[in-house]
């Protein structure tokens, strides 16, 4: 279908998917869907020379046949539910990251790295 239709270059393609998604793709995942697909559909291509050309025609009709990512719920949690230390808002944080990571021992100087 390349050959009736206008070719516009992958950095082309690649601002074409922006204006339809807000998100712009690499241009090395607009090769990657050329040549290799996502999720078993291939962005229509073609080669003149050592540069790879495809179409809007061809950009709409991929956007339309890939599948979204599928969303697997388990209702586990993968890691547990720790909140993070953060050393801004808790000034007793300094103390709790240097307990847990030197055993309770004080360092000396903890402005410089121990040795």
């Amino acid at each position: 279908m390349l050959e009736n239709e206008p070719l516009i270059d992958l950095a082309a393609a690649a601002a074409v998917i922006e204006g339809r998604t807000g998100q712009k793709p690499h241009l090395a995942t607009v090769h990657r869907w050329c040549t290799r697909g996502c999720r078993g559909v291939k962005l229509e291509s073609m080669t003149a020379g050592h540069k790879r050309f495809t179409s809007e025609g061809a950009v709409r009709r991929f956007m339309l046949a890939a599948p979204p990512e599928p969303v697997v719920l388990t209702g586990e949690r993968s890691a547990p539910n720790e909140p993070a230390i953060t050393t801004r808002r808790d000034p007793g944080a300094v103390a709790e990251l240097e307990k847990r990571i030197f055993g309770g021992k004080r360092r000396s100087n903890p402005a410089r790295c121990p040795k």
